[in-house]
C-alpha cells in the first residue's frame, strides 16, 4: 500500500479503525481513499433501491448495470 502523505503516523485516535479492518486498508493510504468511496456508494445505492426510494427494474439490463 502506498502511503498517502509519505509518513506513517500511528499516533492519535483512529475513529475508522473497524471500518479499516473490514475494507483491508491501512490508515493514510491511497487504498483507503480508493476503496471506501466505492464501497460506501454501493451500500447507499442498495439501501435506496431496497427501500424503494429509487426505482430499479431488475428485468432491464441497464438498470441492473447501474445498480
Amino acid at each position: 500500500q502506498l502511503p498517502l502523505y509519505g509518513i506513517h503516523s500511528t499516533t492519535g485516535a483512529d475513529p475508522f479503525y473497524w471500518m479499516r479492518v473490514i475494507l483491508a486498508s491501512n490508515r493514510g493510504t491511497v487504498m483507503e481513499l480508493g476503496i471506501t468511496p466505492i464501497v460506501t456508494s454501493g451500500l447507499v445505492m442498495q439501501l435506496l433501491a431496497g427501500s424503494k426510494i429509487i426505482e430499479v427494474d431488475n428485468n432491464v439490463r441497464e438498470d441492473r448495470a447501474l445498480l
